[in-house]
């Protein structure tokens, strides 16, 4: 992956844990296959939309470009592409 500080997520991560509406990102990223159905199951639970984020943002920078390509449609699809500004 990128740098820290040239990894788009990274950059922004405190923004995007803090806005990111992960009930809605979620089902477009399964969608597309870069979320399996269960993540959730996956990642322990995570109850917060806080640790639900965090939790796609993980899953996510573990899929490189690809997956940031992905996150960036999921966001653009659900009004959120302004979290990547």
């Amino acid at each position: 992956m990128n740098r820290e500080g040239t990894d788009p997520i990274i950059s922004r991560w405190n923004h995007l844990v803090d806005n990111l509406e992960a009930d809605h990102v979620a089902p477009i990223l399964i969608s597309k296959g870069f979320l399996s159905p269960e993540w959730d199951d996956e990642v322990h639970h995570p109850k917060t939309r806080r640790k639900k984020s965090e939790a796609i943002l993980i899953t996510i920078r573990r899929k490189g470009p690809a997956g940031f390509q992905a996150l960036k449609e999921a966001l653009a699809a659900v009004h959120q592409l302004h979290l990547l500004e």
